[in-house]
């Protein structure tokens, strides 16, 4: 009887895997994969050695391609579109960069003490960006750029002295101009 739940159990792992599953390829080779999302009809995905994308409209072999000549740095970290734009944070020395629908450089946002950004969130006239300061990965800061022109977006504050005690930030989003912050121990908001 084991042998027949065995059995059965095989076969029905690989009718269903070759029915659901589609492996595309790795098409980062060594290097990880940190974010994909879905941009002007093609996957994005951004890696440990920056950005590539694919059409699920074509062979992917075929369709695979390389973005790295628009970046100004590879690691990346995560990819969120806003605006029609695609915003990347990386880490080591973190900058956002931003390309356009055509996937060419339309900004680089450098700030000096950011050691990795990790997310970033939006409002109608703001991003914020979490980071860690480059001096210390188990700090956390959450840095305000004003986007109101994104031909000419810019730093307006840091918050950095955040008065709850946490070990990890997860996430944070905007909800009615208010920013939430996700933590390891609890969520809290600031507006």
């Amino acid at each position: 009887m084991n042998k027949l739940i065995f059995i059965f159990c095989v076969t029905a792992c690989l009718i269903f895997s070759e029915e659901y599953i589609d492996f595309k390829k790795n098409i980062t080779s060594l290097l990880s994969s940190t974010d994909i999302v879905r941009f002007n009809d093609r996957f994005l995905v951004s890696t440990n050695g920056g950005l590539y994308s694919f059409s699920d409209k074509d062979n992917f072999s075929s369709s695979f391609m390389n973005h790295n000549d628009q970046l100004r740095r590879y690691n990346l970290s995560f990819l969120k579109v806003y605006e029609d734009y695609l915003w990347i944070g990386n880490k080591d020395r973190g900058a956002l960069q931003i390309l356009n629908n055509d996937l060419k450089r339309h900004a680089i946002i450098d700030y000096v003490s950011i050691g990795n950004i990790w997310d970033i969130a939006f409002s109608n006239k703001y991003a914020f960006v979490l980071a860690n300061p480059s001096d210390n990965i188990s700090e956390y800061v959450i840095i305000q750029y004003n986007i109101e022109d994104l031909d000419d977006p810019y730093y307006l504050s840091t918050i950095s002295n955040i008065p709850y005690a946490f070990n990890r930030v997860n996430d944070i989003e905007v909800y009615n101009e208010v920013l939430y912050v996700a933590s390891d121990m609890g969520m809290f908001s600031n507006d």
